[in-house]
């Protein structure tokens, strides 16, 4: 069986590295990277979520954990979220223990609302996983955005005259649901 990270190296075939053991060896270098920066982060626990990161990075996740009460939908599948983790790159590792959410700074610094739904995009990624059903490719990336939109919504309420920043959101959200493409992105070129 294949690994997701073998999978994900095979459908890309990243051009710098000539094999997997060299895509794996630059992987396993920035793994090491990250665990020394994580060693200096601070950990706190809300509603049964750690929390792992710097100052900044704590108070602007609390602060999307807070809107995420609001949310019906959030709660239902918060259980399949363990931890969000500071990181270099945005992605969810379900299959850690716990179920971990590592964010990098343009997405945990991109606004309390845009983030909270961002989290619950990637909770739904766990959801799928611990369900025995594809989560990663296409088809999950859609059914992840569309819990991303409904929670976007119980989030932002009703309004007579909407935010437009919550308004260009959602119509960003939508214009990629059918189609999305970010997730064929290997996850050490990320750069939200």
């Amino acid at each position: 069986m294949t690994t997701f990270k073998e999978w994900l190296w095979n459908k890309t075939k990243e051009p710098e590295y000539k094999d997997y053991s060299a895509y794996a060896a630059a992987v396993a270098a920035k793994e090491k990277e990250q665990k020394d920066k994580d060693s200096k982060y601070n950990t706190v626990k809300i509603d049964d979520i750690e929390i792992q990161g710097d100052e900044d990075f704590i108070n602007k996740t609390k602060s999307a954990l807070s809107l995420l009460s609001r949310s019906k939908t959030f709660q239902e599948i918060k259980k399949y979220l363990g931890k969000i983790k500071q990181h270099r790159a945005s992605g969810m590792v379900p299959y850690a223990k716990p179920p971990t959410f590592e964010v990098a700074k343009p997405t945990y610094s991109s606004g309390s609302k845009w983030y909270a739904s961002g989290i619950a995009h990637d909770t739904y990624h766990s959801y799928l996983y611990h369900n025995n059903q594809e989560w990663h490719g296409k088809k999950a990336e859609q059914e992840c955005i569309a819990i991303q939109i409904k929670v976007h919504d119980e989030i932002v309420g009703k309004r007579i005259i909407p935010n437009p920043i919550d308004h260009l959101n959602k119509r960003y959200l939508q214009s990629i649901k059918d189609n999305p493409t970010h997730q064929d992105i290997p996850y050490e070129k990320r750069d939200w």
